[in-house]
């Protein structure tokens, strides 16, 4: 075979080759994109609820301690009494669950949840969890009250529970609404709670309820 037809053959085998890659079975090559590499993920945008889509709530009381708030219950809920708490309230005709109750602590570092630092405290409230949440924390606002919304799994004596927790700080002092209730029955009852926590007012203008059996001052 004389040298022209060497390389001839040479050609046609190496086009057929090339012609071949990309078929099934291969390994694509993508090309970048013209945006260039790829980018973190945006934060979760604030999940905004409206109040009057939410149930009714009545009956507010304000809470005792250094930074008292005034709190509502739902419709057809009742007061119930809960250790270490600020308020605590159950629905109607139930021995423990559904709940829901208010806590609160000092807090350092932030004075109060706002539109700018709501992203941050939602990334603090993640990092404090490590992993234990089953959704969330995410940026939430109902009403007035802007914070971070997560839910997770915990057991209770001999029950296993579900809670969804609706976190805020205001005036230097954590606030959390706490919603517990048995497994399968959290979304059900998660209104509530967002109504509890849309209607606290922070800067209550009503004296602390009296709690059940106390006595009045002199």
């Amino acid at each position: 075979m004389c040298a022209w037809a060497r390389k001839t053959l040479i050609v046609l085998l190496l086009t057929a080759a090339l012609s071949g890659c990309g078929d099934s079975g291969g390994t694509a090559t993508v090309a970048p994109t013209p945006d260039g590499p790829a980018t973190a993920p945006a934060a979760p945008q604030v999940e905004v609820i409206a109040l009057d889509s939410l149930p009714r709530v009545e009956d507010h009381v304000t809470t005792r301690g250094k930074h008292p708030i005034e709190v509502a219950r739902p419709k057809d809920w009742v007061p119930a009494y809960t250790p270490k708490r600020l308020y605590a309230t159950k629905l109607k005709n139930e021995l423990t669950y559904p709940q829901i109750s208010v806590t609160g602590e000092e807090y350092t570092g932030l004075e109060k949840v706002t539109a700018e630092n709501v992203q941050q405290f939602a990334e603090t409230i993640r990092k404090e969890q490590q992993g234990k949440v089953t959704k969330g924390p995410a940026p939430v606002q109902i009403g007035e009250f802007l914070g971070v919304s997560y839910t997770d799994k915990v057991r209770a004596g001999g029950d296993r529970l579900e809670r969804l927790m609706l976190v805020t700080v205001h005036g230097g002092q954590k606030f959390t609404v706490e919603l517990r209730a048995r497994l399968g029955t959290l979304e059900g009852f998660a209104p509530q709670a967002q109504a509890v926590a849309g209607n606290i007012r922070f800067n209550p203008s009503s004296e602390p309820a009296a709690v059940p059996g106390e006595k009045s001052p002199p």
